[in-house]
């Protein structure tokens, strides 16, 4: 009857797909089928994909209407305590930590996270990109930090800032160093950088079904705050 009850946000992503990037409708009852007018406008015309936070409320809804669940995002966090001992207090003898120098280790980054995060669905980085990354404001000077085995580098890790507090971001391990203790000693490492920022607080993000990630984060202290999932509507 004329009256704003609900609204979507949308970006086209390619031809094919639209990226819902937020949703909402004022209403309690029959809230499903209003959702769906919303939806029909694009339905059958492009593979529609949405992000929400994990709850009842949202599976019921976007069930209803079609969607199936894809993938899911853990975001979890970390008090910084600054009795925690130090990593360099008993870190083994053949690891060391290099941080990025600017403008000389762009392209060994860019060789190191490729081959960390490679994977079929995923473009490589290149060093165009990383440059970028160095130029942002969450960009931190001492966070993005090399680990080494003696003299080859085995892993990479950063932190960035999120608002105010600082973000891990690029955390991995080359495959054949990894389930050796090696992950636990890097982020050991950058909770060392944050507790010389006075930093309080740390967040990550991982994949919810990369359990062996999910595993290690949780043996280093941090505890869920929140999961997201991502739904998708075949056109």
């Amino acid at each position: 009857d004329s009256k704003c009850i609900g609204y979507m946000w949308i970006k086209n992503l390619s031809n094919n797909n639209c990226l819902i990037k937020s949703m909402y409708v004022n209403k309690k009852d029959n809230c499903s089928e209003y959702y769906n007018v919303l939806i029909n406008l694009l339905k059958g015309k492009k593979n529609l994909i949405y992000t929400c936070e994990e709850n009842e409320y949202n599976y019921q809804i976007l069930k209803s209407i079609g969607f199936e669940k894809c993938t899911g995002t853990i975001e979890l966090y970390r008090e910084i305590d600054n009795a925690d001992k130090s990593i360099l207090n008993f870190c083994e003898k053949d690891i060391t930590f290099d941080t990025v120098k600017k403008g000389k280790d762009e392209e060994k980054r860019c060789i190191i996270q490729n081959s960390i995060f490679k994977s079929s669905d995923r473009t490589p980085l290149t060093v165009e990109d990383i440059c970028c990354d160095e130029s942002q404001n969450y960009y931190i000077e001492d966070g993005a930090v090399f680990i080494k085995l003696g003299d080859k580098c085995i892993g990479y890790g950063q932190i960035i800032i999120r608002g105010s507090d600082p973000l891990v971001v690029n955390f991995g391990l080359i495959k054949e160093y990894r389930g050796m203790g090696y992950g636990k000693l890097l982020m050991g490492y950058l909770f060392d950088i944050m507790k010389k920022h006075n930093f309080k607080k740390v967040y990550i993000k991982v994949k919810s079904d990369n359990m062996s990630a999910l595993s290690l984060y949780k043996y280093c202290g941090f505890k869920t705050c929140s999961i997201l999932n991502t739904w998708y509507l075949k056109s």
